[in-house]
Protein backbone atom coordinates (compact mmCIF):
# COMPACT_ATOMS: atom_id res chain seq x y z
CA UNK A 1 0.00 0.00 0.00
CA UNK A 2 1.03 3.10 -0.97
CA UNK A 3 -0.26 7.01 -1.12
CA UNK A 4 -0.02 9.19 -4.30
CA UNK A 5 -0.95 12.44 -2.42
CA UNK A 6 0.82 15.25 -0.84
CA UNK A 7 -0.68 17.14 1.74
CA UNK A 8 -1.24 20.59 1.65
CA UNK A 9 1.72 23.21 2.05
CA UNK A 10 1.40 26.47 3.76
CA UNK A 11 4.54 28.11 4.44
CA UNK A 12 2.96 29.55 7.98
CA UNK A 13 2.94 25.94 9.61
CA UNK A 14 6.58 25.17 8.61
CA UNK A 15 10.24 26.29 10.26
CA UNK A 16 12.10 25.87 6.66
CA UNK A 17 10.88 26.79 3.41
CA UNK A 18 8.30 23.79 2.69
CA UNK A 19 9.34 24.12 -1.12
CA UNK A 20 13.10 24.42 -0.57
CA UNK A 21 15.44 21.34 -0.63
CA UNK A 22 17.41 21.66 2.37
CA UNK A 23 19.59 19.67 4.76
CA UNK A 24 21.17 20.41 8.23
CA UNK A 25 22.80 18.29 11.04
CA UNK A 26 22.60 15.40 8.97
CA UNK A 27 18.67 16.00 8.58
CA UNK A 28 17.04 16.32 5.25
CA UNK A 29 14.02 19.43 5.22
CA UNK A 30 11.57 19.95 2.98
CA UNK A 31 8.11 19.20 1.54
CA UNK A 32 7.95 15.64 0.72
CA UNK A 33 11.66 14.60 1.97
CA UNK A 34 9.57 11.52 4.69
CA UNK A 35 6.92 10.81 2.16
CA UNK A 36 5.91 7.30 0.36
CA UNK A 37 7.20 8.20 -3.30
CA UNK A 38 9.68 5.26 -3.15
CA UNK A 39 7.23 2.62 -1.69
CA UNK A 40 4.66 3.45 -4.42
CA UNK A 41 7.45 3.22 -6.83
CA UNK A 42 8.92 -0.13 -6.08
CA UNK A 43 5.15 -1.44 -5.35
CA UNK A 44 4.39 -0.35 -9.50
CA UNK A 45 8.03 -1.44 -10.87
CA UNK A 46 7.43 -4.56 -9.06
CA UNK A 47 3.89 -5.32 -11.08
CA UNK A 48 5.41 -3.95 -14.07
CA UNK A 49 8.23 -6.94 -13.79
CA UNK A 50 5.99 -10.02 -13.13
CA UNK A 51 4.42 -8.92 -15.80
CA UNK A 52 7.09 -8.33 -18.48
CA UNK A 53 8.61 -12.05 -17.10
CA UNK A 54 4.93 -13.56 -17.41
CA UNK A 55 4.49 -14.53 -14.22
CA UNK A 56 1.04 -15.96 -12.72
CA UNK A 57 0.71 -16.09 -8.68
CA UNK A 58 -1.17 -18.74 -7.56
CA UNK A 59 -3.82 -16.32 -5.71
CA UNK A 60 -4.44 -12.51 -6.39
CA UNK A 61 -1.70 -9.91 -5.55
CA UNK A 62 -3.56 -6.57 -5.25
CA UNK A 63 -1.78 -3.17 -5.39
CA UNK A 64 -3.58 -0.36 -2.54
CA UNK A 65 -2.51 3.28 -4.05
CA UNK A 66 -4.57 5.48 -2.17
CA UNK A 67 -5.23 9.21 -2.89
CA UNK A 68 -6.43 9.85 0.45
CA UNK A 69 -3.91 11.55 3.49
CA UNK A 70 -5.43 13.50 5.91
CA UNK A 71 -3.50 17.01 6.53
CA UNK A 72 -2.03 16.96 10.47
Amino acid sequence: MAHTDVVPALATGWSRPPFTFGEADGWYYGRGVEDNTAGLAAIVTTFVRWQHASWVPDRDIVAVLTADEAPR
